[in-house]
């Protein structure tokens, strides 16, 4: 599944646009766990508790005050059904 976007009359796929790539290359693993957990309408304590974190440790990973762990990477990979690269 690709995203298309309509330039010029002409199909582009959006992940090959530049404005993709400048969106991409700003979206820290914090600013990307925030995005996810908002696409799901979940709350910082629901991803608390399935984490078996803290709702202020959640909330310091979105704010990119604390990094995120390998394992919890693994744990926040399973909820949202992505690779845990994008949260390391």
């Amino acid at each position: 599944y690709r995203d298309y976007l309509i330039s010029d009359d002409e199909l582009v796929v959006w992940e090959e646009t530049r404005l993709a790539r400048k969106i991409d290359a700003r979206m820290t693993p914090g600013k990307y766990l925030r995005h996810l957990r908002e696409a799901q309408e979940l709350t910082q304590q629901e991803i608390a508790d399935k984490t078996d974190h803290r709702s202020t440790y959640i909330s310091d990973m979105e704010n990119d005050r604390t990094p995120i762990s390998r394992m919890t990477a693994k744990k926040l990979a399973e909820i949202f059904n992505v690779s845990p690269a994008v949260f390391i």
